[in-house]
């Protein structure tokens, strides 16, 4: 007898395993899918100011979960426009934003907040936690894990070396000249870069006055990649960096917690720019073109990390801004 002719196209019975996998995939996509219809449905929905731990506790009129850093529990909210109040008792207040504008500026938007939650929060607030901020044109930042201390650099193009300048960094501040009387003048002068605002500040802490300029800083396609490869410079571990902004390729040995900006410039390269949005400070920089010939190398001969005071970098609000008179 002859072998059936078709034997061999007949459809082969699926393996033991391949049933497990499809049985494991259907409970989980089943499982996800009971999770979603029941945090969208089963789960009673928050309105304005009504009592929230997670987002989805909250209805579309107030989509936001806003907790306090020492609350378990927060209060559903949405954004609005500030000054006109969200609802009897809620009050839309202005905030900073976590988005910032091309020019590295948080952006502010106004958030629906109960007039309880408003004054459990003064409660909580120490004496003079706003003080320096209110009583400040510039008021110094104090943020966790950020950068303070004194740093020295050096620009070399080519065969050409650079002079070394001096900078006091505390945060999203940078400051050259000093408080003291500089040498040979007998004045006490301050040149300041908020690298946050993107501002530029000359101090006369004699004659109590400043000016302010805005810095230009254009748009730009340029491209920060991290590359997570770790070197160690003058003590301190910091990250290669690659910035390509177009025209040339930087490697950036970067520390977290600063950034820096000449004080006296005018405008901000776009490179300096995606740093300070970052928080980031370039302890050494190469600049190559593209085709790989170095054309400068800026690094940190000196780099000395303590607490800096406050008043070097901050101008008091009692100071006149020359821009009024």
């Amino acid at each position: 007898m002859e072998p059936d002719a078709d034997d061999d196209d007949q459809p082969k019975g699926m393996s033991r395993g391949k049933k497990i996998r499809i049985a494991v995939a259907v409970t989980l996509a089943l499982l996800a899918g009971a999770s979603l219809l029941y945090t969208r449905y089963g789960i009673t929905k928050q309105g304005l100011a009504g009592p929230c731990k997670y987002a989805f506790h909250c209805g579309t009129d107030a989509p936001r979960c806003m907790r306090a850093p020492e609350d378990d529990q927060g209060i559903c909210t949405r954004q609005c426009d500030p000054p006109n109040d969200c609802a009897a008792n809620i009050q839309c207040i202005d905030v900073e934003l976590e988005e910032r504008d091309e020019r590295g500026v948080p952006l502010h938007g106004g958030i629906c907040i109960p007039e309880s939650m408003l004054s459990k929060k003064k409660r909580h607030k120490p004496a003079d936690a706003g003080a320096a901020k209110d009583d400040a044109w510039l008021a110094a930042p104090d943020l966790p894990n950020q950068l303070e201390g004194e740093v020295t650099l050096r620009t070399d193009a080519g065969s050409q070396q650079g002079l070394p300048r001096n900078y006091v960094i505390k945060g999203s501040l940078v400051r050259t000249g000093t408080i003291g009387a500089q040498a040979g003048s007998g004045t006490r002068r301050r040149t300041i870069a908020d690298t946050a605002g993107m501002r530029t500040f000359s101090v006369d802490d004699d004659m109590k006055t400043f000016s302010a300029t805005v810095l230009a800083a254009p748009p730009s396609d340029t491209k920060v990649d991290k590359t997570g490869k770790k070197l160690t410079f003058l003590g301190k571990e910091c990250e290669i960096w690659r910035i390509d902004d177009g025209k040339s390729v930087r490697d950036a040995c970067i520390l977290q917690g600063a950034s820096l900006i000449e004080p006296s410039a005018r405008s901000v390269p776009a490179w300096q720019r995606e740093l300070a949005v970052r928080s980031a400070f370039a302890i050494d920089v190469s600049e190559r073109d593209k085709k790989g010939v170095e054309l400068s190398h800026t690094t940190a001969t000196r780099l000395d990390l303590h607490p800096v005071d406050a008043a070097e970098v901050a101008i008091p609000k009692s100071y006149k801004n020359l821009a009024g008179r």
